[in-house]
């Protein structure tokens, strides 16, 4: 009996074994399960193209180790190329109670094939952890490209108007016609816009229209096809317009254009992740089309009618001016505003940026009255106006009024020039201001000025009534020894110098104005140097009297300096030497090489004779000129 109950344990120990050993080698075999070891593939996505057809590929590296780039073979008939990037995957699978992880890198690439016929691409190796794995060499099938008439790309530049003439507002639009691509054995027609997906923008050459291009890239906006019959051909047409002006007649300077265009062989329908139809192409035709420009020639404007101050404008303009201030002496300067206002349609702020003041300094009813620098004034643009701002010197008392300037233009409405006119601006115009010698101070008075003044000797006093006695005589004076004396009087003496120094850069801090008269002399030297040119001496000898009479930063012109010194009482041979000396220099300014004569050595003796005299206002109006 316990024989027969312990043979049924048994057998039931038995059972349980045989139940559970296959769960547990199976768990066992699960975590034992070896990875794949490194291998690398290649994987094309077609096996066969045309000449200068292109067709992508991927190499797929098996590791977890160091992954180096691939080494692309040189093939006979084609050429290879790595796209920039690499994409990393993990990935785990069960199956029947087995758990695997790969882990693989992928790269792209792109072969072109150049010549028919069959194509062998060599083993492309990848280095992984030291040791170089490879991929099976691959045959690939290059047909001849089929004979058409049609062009799979026409890329043209048309203008607006056709002829247009230098510097009139054009429209330049760059055209692109494409051939739509048809399969009709898959039932595949592409629209226009997986057409335009097609145009590799990163290896065409656009030119002026780059820009453009730019453009709608950063509002994330793509041209927009049209159908179009071209000869018995249908193309999607695309337009990219572009606002231009030609600064020269001829040929429009628009650069070298060409479009290249990823032309499809072979393509199929395929279904995406979530069952979705989608376009996969299998390989490509690249294909470059320059830009054709035809018919197009820039006219330069017409010679007859052309009035002699025209600047270049086309377009259509008014006018308006002032000036500011309009009381002023000989020599003074007056500030002129001139605008410029388009009242054409066409024209914009970058338009306008080109547009040229007139030739003020060459006018003659100007140049008669006024010395205006020869340089041309820059502008600024505000919508549709340029506004121009230039000095203006009267030259005589006589004049009475800045006149009408003309602004002459090319309107192409009409073909013909056209001129307009600011109103003329009345000033008045005083004499230079010239002081008598009985004016200025320091001056020799006049004879019936001359005061009489007689000294009165005074006779008697203390001591004429009360005679000296020995005791009024006697030394009474304490007698102090060097040592004793030396240290009473040192820490006074300390004391006192110290409140000297204090007092004094109180008084340097407090007078500014004085700080620059002192050291007017010594800067002026210094700007002038040894060889000092006509623009130097003017600068130098105006800044030197501003800084002198202690004058406003503004107050540095020929009349500042030359009004500064009268109302300060210097002599009037000097004053009127000095304003020759800056008058030459002006000239030279504003005509160089009429002021050959101008020298440093004038320059430097005139600076000694300003420095004998006293020019610096009393502290009291510095003061206040400071506030």
């Amino acid at each position: 009996m316990q024989r027969k109950s312990f043979l049924i344990i048994l057998a039931m120990l038995a059972l349980a074994v045989s139940a559970f050993a296959p769960r547990a080698l199976a768990q066992r075999s699960r975590q034992l399960a070896p990875t794949k070891s490194e291998t690398v593939t290649a994987d094309w996505s077609s096996r066969e193209t045309v000449v200068d057809g292109v067709i992508p590929f991927e190499i797929k590296v098996h590791s977890k180790g160091d992954i180096e780039d691939p080494v692309l073979p040189t093939v006979d008939g084609g050429t290879l190329r790595l796209l920039p990037g690499r994409n990393q995957m993990t990935q785990t699978s069960i199956f029947n109670g087995r758990t695997e992880e790969s882990f693989h890198v992928t790269f792209r690439g792109e072969f072109r094939a150049m010549r028919v016929g069959r194509v062998t691409i060599p083993p492309i190796t990848v280095r992984v952890d030291g040791k170089e794995v490879a991929t099976d060499p691959t045959t690939l099938v290059v047909l001849a490209d089929d004979a058409t008439d049609a062009k799979p790309i026409i890329v043209e530049i048309v203008s607006d108007p056709p002829s247009p003439l230098v510097g009139q507002p054009t429209t330049m639009t760059l055209r692109v016609s494409i051939l739509p691509y048809r399969n009709p054995a898959q039932n595949i027609s592409l629209d226009e816009q997986w057409m335009w997906r097609l145009v590799d923008l990163d290896q065409s050459n656009l030119g002026r229209f780059k820009q453009a291009f730019d453009a709608l890239a950063r509002s994330n906006r793509r041209p927009l096809g049209s159908a179009e019959l071209r000869g018995d051909r249908q193309y999607f047409v695309y337009e990219i317009p572009m606002d231009y002006r030609a600064s020269r007649p001829g040929r429009p300077e628009l650069g070298d254009i060409e479009i290249e265009l990823n032309v499809p062989i072979k393509a199929r329908i395929a279904r995406d992740f979530f069952g979705r139809d989608t376009l996969d192409i299998e390989s490509v035709k690249k294909v470059r089309a320059r830009a054709e420009m035809a018919n197009i020639d820039v006219r330069p404007l017409p010679s007859e009618g052309q009035p002699a101050f025209f600047n270049g404008a086309v377009g259509s303009f008014t006018v308006s001016a002032s000036a500011k201030p309009t009381d002023v002496a000989v020599g003074d300067p007056i500030t002129v505003t001139y605008t410029i206002t388009s009242t054409s349609s066409d024209d914009d702020e970058a338009a306008l940026q080109e547009l040229q003041a007139p030739p003020f300094a060459t006018m003659p009813e100007l140049a008669s009255a006024f010395r205006i620098p020869s340089d041309p004034p820059a502008g600024t643009v505000n919508k549709r106006r340029k506004t121009f701002t230039q000095t203006f010197r009267p030259l005589s008392d006589s004049v009475r009024e800045i006149p009408a300037i003309p602004f002459a233009f090319f309107d192409p409405k009409d073909g013909t020039y056209h001129v307009v006119e600011s109103g003329p601006i009345a000033i008045s115009v005083s004499p230079a201001e010239r002081l008598a010698m009985s004016q200025i101070v320091g001056a020799t008075p006049a004879a019936g000025d001359a005061a009489q003044k007689a000294l009165t000797a005074v006779t008697g006093g203390l001591f004429a009534n009360v005679p000296p006695s020995e005791a009024l005589l006697a030394d009474r004076r304490a007698s102090l020894g060097l040592g004793v004396a030396t240290a009473v009087a040192l820490p006074p003496t300390l004391c006192v110098a110290a409140a000297v120094i204090v007092a004094v850069r109180r008084r340097r801090a407090a007078d500014p104005l004085g700080r620059r008269a002192a050291r007017a002399e010594r800067a002026a030297l210094e700007a002038l140097g040894s060889s000092p040119t006509p623009e130097t001496i003017l600068t130098a000898l105006t800044t030197y009297v501003a800084d002198r009479c202690g004058l406003k930063d503004g107050e540095r012109t020929r009349a500042d300096a030359t009004r500064a010194l009268r109302e300060r009482g210097a002599p009037t041979q000097l004053v009127d030497d000095l304003d020759v000396l800056l008058s030459r220099c002006e000239r030279e300014r504003y005509a160089p090489g009429s002021a050959a004569g101008v020298k440093g050595d004038e320059a430097r003796a005139l600076l000694r004779e300003l420095e004998r005299l006293p020019l610096a206002r009393t502290r009291a109006s510095r003061t206040e000129e400071t506030r």
